[in-house]
């Protein structure tokens, strides 16, 4: 895995402190990372936090998603893709999901129609798949989480941080090691991670 912190802090990646970090990049290097990345979230999601996806078709949103259900006790294999239900809710040993699928949405305003009641509930944490398209009905702290073909199996992630828990989830990955600085030089800009 490598990962780049844009605008670096003082000393190693683990210790870094996410809110100095403009965003953090990781690349996957298969759909089981980037479930893995995914559990290791879900693990320290709570009720309430935002993980917005971006993405094209096939980047690997739902994998993720799968991921994050795992690490809250839900069976990965439950999560599909919400394509034509537009929201799944999830109950897991750890905790709530809400799985929100923006693809067919036409904007904004459908998701105000959905209901946000329905969707960011207190109790629950939420995924929003193809979250550009309900940027401006999302709350303002999340986390975003863009992934990008990089090859056949191959994906990057760019992780941006809004607001005070998004970067403490950040945190939280450098603490477990996923955050840790990678042999060689770092990128222009940034710090390599691995």
């Amino acid at each position: 895995m490598l990962c780049e912190a844009r605008h670096p802090v003082q000393g190693n990646a683990a210790a870094m402190s996410a809110h100095q970090a403009e965003f953090v990049r990781i690349r996957s290097s298969s759909p089981a990372r980037t479930r893995e990345l995914g559990r290791l979230l879900g693990e320290r999601l709570e009720p309430g936090d935002v993980l917005a996806l971006a993405g094209e078709l096939g980047a690997g949103k739902t994998e993720l998603v799968r991921g994050v259900a795992a690490g809250l006790g839900i069976p990965p294999a439950a999560v599909r893709s919400p394509t034509f239900t537009l929201v799944n809710r999830y109950q897991g040993e750890r905790g709530t999901l809400v799985h929100v699928d923006a693809y067919r949405l036409g904007g904004p305003q459908a998701l105000l129609e959905l209901g946000l009641e329905q969707v960011f509930v207190p109790e629950a944490a939420v995924c929003v798949e193809w979250a550009p398209r309900v940027a401006a009905a999302l709350p303002a702290a999340r986390l975003e989480i863009e992934l990008e073909h990089a090859g056949a199996r191959t994906r990057l992630l760019r992780l941006r941080p809004h607001g005070a828990r998004a970067r403490a989830l950040l945190q939280a990955l450098a603490a477990a090691g996923q955050l840790q600085p990678a042999e060689g030089a770092a990128p222009e800009g940034g710090r390599a991670c691995g």
